[in-house]
Parts: C-alpha cells; structure tokens; sequence
C-alpha cells in the first residue's frame, strides 16, 4: 500500500492546523453555496427578485442586480460559517495536547517529502450511559480525493474502536453532501437537528433565515459496538 496511517508529530502540527483551516474556508465555502442554491425557499427567492420584481416595475436592470446582491449574501454568509468554525475550535491551534494519542494523519509514501494526504481526530464521548470515540477533524487533502482514503481512515478508526469497546460518533452540516454521502454507505445511523437547536442564534431574523430560508441542519451519526462488530471484523 502506497498510504501509511500514523500519528502525527510536533513538527507536522502547523502544517496540519493550515490544511485543516484551508478546507474549511475553501470547500466549506464552496459547498455551502452548492447547498443554498439548490434549495426550494432560495431559488424562490431567486425568482422573485429576478423575474417578479421585474415585471411589476418594468426593469430587467432591477432583477439583475437583486439577483446579484442575493447572490453576494449567500457567499458572504458562506464565508462566515467558516470562519466561524475556526474561532470556536481551538483545539486545532494545538493539536497534539488537544488529542494526545488520538489525531491520525495518512502519509503518502510514494511522495519524496511523505506528504500528508489526509487526517482525522478522536476523542471519548458519552452517549446515553455508553462510551463512543467522536470523530473530529477528518479531512482528506483535494489532490488525493476520490482515492479510498477517507474510508481509509474510517476503518482505522473502527478498528481502535472495537479494541477499545466503544461505538463511533460524529456530527457533521448538511451541506457537505459527499461526507454525508460516504457515512451513510459506512453503516452509520443517522438523525438531524436543526441548526437553531445546536447553535446560539442572536436574533430573531438570524432564526427565521437559518430555520426556514437556508435550511440549516445538523447530521448526527452513530454506529454502536454491536452494529460495528457486525458490519466490520478486525485482525
């Protein structure tokens, strides 16, 4: 195998800390617009500002530019939910002392400098009386997508899991489609909550767009022991 899963050491902290913050504000950017546009209540919108209004005030002009400006709303609201995961997650800042132990890197062999392609974090969570590693911080760096690598991971993590006698636990937006995608195909259970629940919203406003307008919700996923040890078997 070209990729070798290990710890990662002090020197690689940084270097993580940056690919880490990249894919949040890049693909998360990305991928919150992907979502937004393709719902109901915005493409709605969409059509009211750059046909209705239009046609009731006899200006093209007019559609144009509201449809440009809801456009420039939805990027800059993008924009902020990822930065705003990367001021409350100050675990990242430091990453060896936050998981000591527990943060896996995958090392591409092959590269001459061993690149790290790909990570992820866990920690011991609690749920309902029983004990579950949390998944946090999994990424795969987008040169080396598409290649089995968050699987990969995934199966390292169920691995030590089992060992251990704990079920697996993440959470995860609804707008990362193909993460939600890829936990569904590994067996995990799934419930959702809206954001509104999960996140302390300032205003009313702020609840009305993100409950009703961009639909924001929360993915939970739980795979327990019993259901591991059946889907999975381990060496």
């Amino acid at each position: 195998m070209d990729f070798k899963i290990r710890l990662i050491r002090e020197e690689e902290e940084e270097e993580v800390y940056g690919y880490w913050k990249d894919g949040i504000l890049n693909d998360h950017k990305r991928e919150s617009i992907q979502y937004f546009t393709k719902l109901l209540s915005v493409r709605s919108i969409f059509v009211i500002t750059g046909f209705v209004i239009p046609f009731v005030c006899g200006c093209k002009l007019i559609g144009t530019l509201l449809s440009l400006f809801l456009y420039y709303v939805l990027v800059k609201i993008s924009a902020k939910l990822g930065k705003d995961q990367i001021q409350i997650r100050d675990d990242m800042r430091s990453i060896i002392k936050s998981y000591p132990g527990r943060f896996f890197v995958v090392e591409d062999s092959t590269s001459a400098n061993k690149e790290i392609c790909a990570f992820i974090a866990i920690r011991p969570k609690f749920i309902d009386g029983s004990l579950f590693n949390e998944i946090l911080s999994f990424s795969v760096c987008p040169g080396y997508r598409r290649r089995g690598l968050g699987r990969l991971l995934l199966k390292h993590v169920f691995s030590l899991s089992s060992c251990s006698d704990r079920g697996v636990y993440l959470s995860t937006t609804c707008m990362q489609e193909a993460a939600l995608n890829l936990y569904r195909k590994m067996g995990f259970s799934e419930t959702m909550v809206d954001w509104t629940d999960w996140v302390q919203v300032q205003t009313i406003i702020s609840y009305f767009i993100c409950k009703y307008i961009l639909v924001l919700r929360i993915h939970q996923f739980i795979l327990p022991l019993q259901k591991l040890r059946l889907h999975y078997s381990f060496d």
